[in-house]
C-alpha cells in the first residue's frame, strides 16, 4: 500500500513537472511570435519613412531644380554678376513680379520736386541719396533746371534759382509738400552739368536713400526710370540703353557724356531716378528729344536741328564725383562701382 502511494506520488510530481515545462515552453513560444510580430511591423515602418524620405527627396531636387530656373532668370538682369543686388535674393516666379519687387525697393527714394518764385514755377522730381537721421536732414539729387528759371540765351546763374523749393515724399497726399532748399555749398548747384544737391528734414525710414553704381554700364541694359512725369505725380516707365555713353552740349548750359535710353521721359520727369535692375541708381532722368528740340522738365529747350523720336537723356551717376567736391560728403554715399 505504501509503495503504491509513493508511486503515485512520484507519478503526480512527474506530471506536475512536465505540464510546467510544457506551460515555460508554450509562454516562450508565444513570446517568441509577439516579438516577430513587432519586428515585422517595424520593418514595415521603416519601409514607409524610406517610401517617404524618397518622395522628400525628389520634392528637394523639384524645388532645387525651380529655384536654381529662378536664378538663371534673375540672371538675366544682373550686369554685374555681384551678390549683394537689393532684389537679387527675393524669389520671383515671372518677369513682371520681379520689376514689382524691384520698384517697390526704390520708389520709397523717389520724390517730386516743385520750385516757383513771382513769376515762374516748375515742377520735376528727384532721388534720395543720404539721409540723417540724427541731424534730421534728407538730401536730395535732381536736375539744376529744375529748381532754376531761365535767364536769357547763357543759361541760368546763381541768382536765378527759385525762391521757394518744395518736395513730395512718394505716397503722401498730393498737397503734402515740404519746404527744402539747396545745400548751402558752393557746389550744391551746377549749371554745366545740370545738377542740384537738394537738402530737406528726415522724413523717416520709407523714404531711404539708394545705392549709386559707378561702373560701366552696357548696350541693352534693362533700366527703370522713375519720376513725376507731365507732373502727374510719380509714375514707373522700363526701357533699355541705347548707348551708355552720348556726347551732349546745348549751347553753353549741359554739356558732356549723357545715358541713351528708351524709357518714357518726359516733361517733370527731369531729375528722376533711373535704376538698373539691381536697384542701384545709374543715372538723373534730363531731357529727351523731341522732333527739333531738346526739352526738359520746365519746357526751355536749345534746338538741334534734328527729327527725333524715343530717344531721351539721364546724367551719370558718376557725374556727381565731379560735381561736388565734398569728399566728407561723398564717403557718406553708398556706391558701388
Amino acid at each position: 500500500m505504501k509503495k503504491t502511494i509513493k508511486t503515485t506520488v512520484v507519478i503526480f510530481f512527474v506530471c506536475l513537472g512536465l505540464f510546467v515545462f510544457s506551460a515555460c515552453g508554450l509562454s516562450e513560444i508565444s513570446q517568441d511570435t509577439g516579438l516577430e510580430d513587432k519586428i515585422n511591423a517595424l520593418q514595415e515602418r521603416v519601409s514607409g519613412l524610406e517610401t517617404e524620405n524618397g518622395e522628400l527627396n525628389d520634392k528637394v531636387t523639384g524645388l532645387q531644380t525651380e529655384n536654381k530656373q529662378l536664378k538663371e532668370r534673375i540672371e538675366v538682369f544682373r550686369h554685374d554678376g555681384s551678390a549683394d543686388s537689393i532684389v537679387y535674393n527675393l524669389n520671383y516666379s515671372t518677369d513682371e513680379d520681379y520689376l514689382i519687387g524691384l520698384t517697390d525697393s526704390v520708389i520709397g527714394a523717389c520724390v517730386e520736386v516743385y520750385g516757383s518764385n513771382a513769376t515762374a514755377a516748375a515742377a520735376g522730381s528727384g532721388v534720395i541719396i543720404h539721409t540723417d537721421k540724427d541731424r534730421n536732414e534728407t538730401y536730395i539729387l535732381t536736375n539744376s533746371h529744375v529748381v532754376t528759371a531761365k535767364n536769357g540765351t547763357a543759361g541760368r546763374t546763381q541768382d536765378t534759382v527759385y525762391t521757394k523749393i518744395e518736395v513730395r515724399f512718394f505716397g503722401t497726399a498730393t498737397t503734402q509738400r515740404y519746404a527744402a532748399s539747396l545745400e548751402a555749398r558752393s557746389d550744391s548747384w551746377d549749371d554745366k552739368n545740370d545738377l542740384a544737391l537738394l537738402k530737406v528734414a528726415y522724413y523717416g525710414e520709407d523714404h531711404h536713400s539708394v545705392r549709386l553704381y559707378t561702373g560701366a554700364l552696357k548696350y541693352a541694359q534693362r533700366v527703370l526710370a522713375i519720376g513725376n512725369g507731365q507732373n502727374l505725380g510719380t509714375s514707373v516707365c522700363d526701357g533699355i540703353i541705347s548707348n551708355p555713353s552720348v556726347f551732349f552740349s546745348d549751347s553753353g548750359s549741359l554739356t558732356g557724356e549723357l545715358i541713351q535710353i528708351t524709357a518714357g521721359v518726359n516733361s517733370g520727369n527731369s531729375g528722376g531716378a533711373l535704376f538698373d535692375m539691381n536697384g542701384y541708381l545709374i543715372g538723373i532722368n534730363t531731357l529727351k528729344l523731341v522732333g527739333s528740340v531738346a526739352r526738359g522738365a520746365t519746357g526751355n529747350a536749345s534746338t538741334v536741328n534734328v527729327f527725333a523720336d524715343n530717344i531721351s537723356f539721364s546724367l551719370p551717376v558718376s557725374n556727381l564725383i565731379a560735381f561736388t567736391s565734398d569728399k566728407e560728403f561723398l564717403e557718406l554715399l553708398e556706391t558701388v562701382s
